[in-house]
């Protein structure tokens, strides 16, 4: 026989406090003999009524824990039956008669005002002789209780709820959920608010400078800065210098010259550029401090080098060239993603001279070829500390994940005879790297991405989804091996950054599982946290120190940065017409660039957004390029008008929403900000087709 109760239960609301429009909550005042105690209500002896017996009605104002709601329930349906399990008769109802109300208190008109008494009763229970709920009584008895004793709740009993997260009301409430509540993190903010929320999306000038949360000991410019400057040595590095045609197989299959129409609306001039040439913007617009050039193939990634405060300016540019050897594979195909390549590839450092004005003065040229033979580099990151050398030839530490699974690490040298601060430098020398500095391998898994954690420090992603980190030492006797190898997440990891220099231990990294998390590099497995999930994966992701944000990609076209104490809420900054492939950020601004497929490289700022909720959202498009297939010609148009970016509340009744296949050509595959402080306006952005912009895009006051 199935039991069931017709009884009518109370429903217990634990979210409405029933005291709640009384007078206070403080403590009550000397005790009245004439009125009647709190223990003396608990009791039930108000009005001479004896011990207060526990009715099942529900009638306790909240009073009972836990365990008792669980265990009155539980008797209301055992009520319902006779002691033979036979249902009992109803019959009707009498109606109890009106019980007059007594308050706890007698009422003092003469009592002084901040006396209220206490309304509050104690969390507390006592089992009562009552005749009522004689069978919780009998099991609580037999478990070891005693009657009229003051018995704590069930701590085995606990209320489940959740409590939601707090939502930044205020100007005030934002501020501490971005940067916490040091005061000194909060002067800092203060300083990034009135430094960069006004730049509406473009950098200016005025406006460039280092990230206050970025703290140089000042003992270590005092030390020698061979043993503390230097880095992490030479390590196993060996190279030699080519000669012109042993270089050049390394430089891929030439392909065919590209046509490209540029200038103003009207004013159109169309220019073609052959493999490595370059063309100065300002011939057709005078007003611009850009340069184009032609790598030669699909721009996979590219950075500047860092450490040059002044003089020449040097850039890395990794591409794909289409004459690259495919070798054999192995039967069955292994997906492209979690295979291993390794082919004859070289990296380009560009040189370009600047003026007076820190601006791009001449034509830019290559410097040098890093030739290797493990497969093109997919990503390039150069060592963000600011380093000393002894050697002004020294670049700098250049970390790249090649082709063939691998990711390395390369100390650049320009050659004996090339002087780098010099304008009126030319030539180029192909350097083959035989053995890296360091190398960072793993038998077992593929790694797709690197970025630095300190100087002698680096972090990679893999294809698995794991995680690791090596200690790079050029001492022989330590063998070179992961101290850290973690799932992170479910599968292919498609960008990693650390938070430095804030945070150098904690890393954001975006996968194609649809998630970005922020992890901690002490205990990937606790200290993580991923935000909203998106259908199409992110694949790009960069950090913000200034803001304490990272920045990623939601649902292929929205760019929206995450605050680190927030990691879980998104604010939007951006949005393409295609699928964003590539992110960067900048140390000397909160300013990034974005590129899609759509051919647009897109500027904004998100410090606005971060400091006032209801401030207006700017992007800047920098640049557009279509392609016309039936003259295999590119047309670059700018000039764009400033346009705001809000995410509609309400979508297009009506409207189908489209997707759209754009041409490979024409695709921005790679962006990037110089980082040096006085060059900090410089952008660049590389497309599939190979052509690079570079532009000095800094606003003069």
């Amino acid at each position: 026989m199935v039991r069931q109760s017709a009884r009518a239960r109370k429903v217990v609301s634990y979210a409405n406090d029933a005291y709640k429009d009384l007078d206070s909550d403080t403590a009550p005042g000397p005790p009245d003999e004439a009125a009647s105690s709190d223990e003396e209500f608990r009791l039930g002896r108000i009005n001479g009524t004896g011990p207060a017996a526990d009715n099942d009605d529900g009638d306790d104002d909240g009073e009972d824990d836990l365990s008792e709601i669980a265990s009155s329930e539980v008797e209301s349906e055992e009520s319902d039956f006779s002691d033979d399990d036979r249902p009992r008769s109803r019959g009707k109802e009498k109606a109890s008669s009106a019980t007059p109300f007594t308050p706890r208190r007698p009422i003092d008109e003469d009592r002084e005002p901040g006396s209220a008494p206490s309304v509050h009763r104690k969390h507390i229970r006592t089992i009562d002789s009552g005749k009522s709920g004689a069978r919780r009584k009998t099991r609580l008895l037999a478990q070891g209780a005693s009657l009229n004793v003051i018995r704590a709740p069930d701590p085995t009993v606990r209320i489940t709820y959740r409590p939601g997260f707090s939502k930044a009301s205020g100007k005030k409430d934002r501020l501490i959920q971005v940067y916490g509540v040091d005061k000194v993190a909060l002067e800092k903010a203060a300083f990034v608010r009135d430094t960069w929320i006004g730049m509406q999306a473009v950098p200016e000038r005025a406006g460039l400078a280092l990230t206050p949360f970025w703290e140089e000991e000042e003992e270590e410019d005092e030390k020698d800065e061979e043993t503390n400057r230097e880095g992490c040595g030479d390590g196993h590095q060996k190279g030699e210098m080519l000669e012109f045609e042993d270089g050049e197989k390394y430089l891929g299959k030439e392909e065919e010259p590209l046509g490209c129409v540029l200038g103003p609306v009207g004013q159109y001039q169309r220019a073609v550029f052959t493999r490595f040439g370059v063309f100065d913007l300002r011939k057709v617009w005078s007003e611009k401090k850009a340069f184009l050039l032609n790598a030669g193939g699909q721009v996979l990634c590219m950075e500047w080098a860092t450490n040059r405060a002044e003089g020449c300016q040097y850039l890395a540019i990794s591409t794909l060239s289409e004459g690259e050897p495919k070798g054999k594979r192995n039967a069955p195909e292994e997906p492209p993603a979690f295979d291993r390549r390794p082919s004859k590839a070289a990296i380009q450092i560009w040189r370009f001279p600047v003026d007076e004005g820190y601006s791009p003065s001449k034509d830019p040229s290559i410097a040098l070829m890093i030739c290797h033979d493990w497969g093109p580099a997919r990503t390039i990151k150069w060592c963000p500390l600011r380093q000393k050398f002894k050697d002004p030839r020294i670049l700098g530490y250049l970390a790249a994940v090649f082709a063939d699974g691998i990711a390395r690490i390369i100390k650049v040298t320009l050659p004996q005879v090339y002087d780098p601060d010099s304008p009126d430098a030319e030539g180029c020398d192909f350097l083959h790297i035989a053995n890296p500095a360091f190398e960072c391998h793993l038998p077992d898994d593929t790694i797709t991405c690197v970025a630095w954690v300190s100087e002698t420090s680096v972090v990679v992603g893999c294809a698995s989804g794991y995680i690791a980190a090596w200690e790079l030492t050029d001492d022989d006797r330590i063998p070179l091996i992961p101290y850290l190898y973690m799932p992170l997440h479910q599968t292919y990891i498609t960008s990693i950054s650390t938070c430095y220099p804030s945070y150098p231990r904690h890393i954001v990294s975006s996968s194609m599982d649809g998630y970005s998390r922020l992890a901690s590099l002490e205990s990937p497995e606790a200290d993580t946290v991923p935000n909203n999930r998106s259908r199409i994966a992110p694949c790009a992701i960069t950090y913000i120190d200034a803001i304490q944000a990272g920045v990623s990609i939601e649902e292929g076209t929205w760019v929206k940065f995450f605050p680190v104490r927030r990691f879980f809420s998104s604010t939007t900054v951006c949005k393409h017409g295609g699928i964003v492939r590539a992110l960067a950020a900048s140390p000397v601004h909160t300013c990034i660039v974005s590129g899609g497929t759509e051919g647009e490289a897109a500027f904004s700022n998100p410090s606005r957004r971060a400091f006032h909720g209801k401030i207006k959202n700017y992007m800047q498009t920098w640049f557009r390029v279509e392609y016309s297939e039936a003259t295999d010609t590119l047309r670059m148009t700018e000039g764009f008008k400033l346009e705001e970016c809000e995410p509609k509340a309400k979508g297009d009744n009506g409207k189908q929403l489209l997707t759209t296949v754009f041409p490979e050509q024409i695709s921005v595959s790679a962006v990037c900000w110089n980082t040096n402080l006085t060059f900090g306006g410089w952008a660049a952005a590389g497309l599939s087709c190979g052509l690079v912009r570079v532009e000095d895009v800094a606003i003069d006051s």
